[in-house]
């Protein structure tokens, strides 16, 4: 009994979408029976997550330059401990 409501549920809810795009309270320019507003909001929602994206990426890479400045660091620890090293390496 409960599965019939919700199909009937369903089938209400599909008719009267269907019959505000017919009369034109829900725009729908390109005839595709997708809402104008969601389609907007959809790709407004598809470039932000290509920028947060773009972002993410970036950072990623600045981690992995760090964590390989980290590596070279820590293979001076032994030197450092033998008093050995005799500084930090001057760029040129």
């Amino acid at each position: 009994m409960n599965i019939y409501l919700i199909i009937i549920l369903i089938q209400l809810a599909i008719i009267a979408y269907l019959v505000m795009l017919y009369k034109g309270k829900i725009k729908d320019t390109d005839k595709d029976f997708i809402a104008d507003s969601v389609e907007d909001k959809i790709e407004e929602i598809h470039t932000n997550a290509v920028n947060k994206f773009r972002r993410l990426k970036e950072e990623l890479k600045d981690v992995a330059v760090s964590i390989k400045e980290v590596g070279n660091q820590i293979e001076d620890l032994p030197k450092a401990l033998k008093n050995k090293r005799t500084g930090r390496k001057k760029n040129a």
